[in-house]
C-alpha cells in the first residue's frame, strides 16, 4: 500500500510540474516559439521535432537564463523550478 501511495504521488508532482511548465511556456515562450513547440520561423527550433532539445536540461537551463540567438535572457524573469518545468513540458511536445 505505501508503494502505491509513493506512486501516486510522484505521479501528481510530475502533472503538476507539467502544468506549471506549460503554462509558464505559455507565458513567456508561446509568442516566439509557438503554442505547440513548432517556432513561428525558420529561425525558432521545431520542439516536436527535438529540434535544440538533444542536450542536457542544465544546459537548456542555461540558453534560458542567459539568452541564445533571438531569445533573450530571463534569468530575473522566470524562477529556476519553472525553468526546469518549462522544459519537461516541451519534452513532451512530439
Amino acid at each position: 500500500m505505501g508503494l502505491m501511495v509513493l506512486f501516486a504521488s510522484v505521479n501528481m508532482s510530475v502533472a503538476g510540474a507539467l502544468a506549471e511548465g506549460k503554462k509558464s511556456y505559455q507565458q513567456y515562450c508561446a509568442n516566439c516559439h509557438g503554442d505547440r513547440g513548432k517556432g513561428l520561423s525558420h529561425r525558432m527550433p521545431d520542439f516536436t521535432r527535438s529540434q535544440g532539445l538533444l542536450t542536457t536540461d542544465r544546459k537548456l537551463v542555461d540558453h534560458v537564463e542567459t539568452g541564445k540567438g533571438l531569445c533573450p535572457s530571463y534569468q530575473t524573469i522566470i524562477p529556476r523550478n519553472n525553468i526546469f518545468s518549462i522544459i519537461r513540458y516541451i519534452r513532451t511536445l512530439r
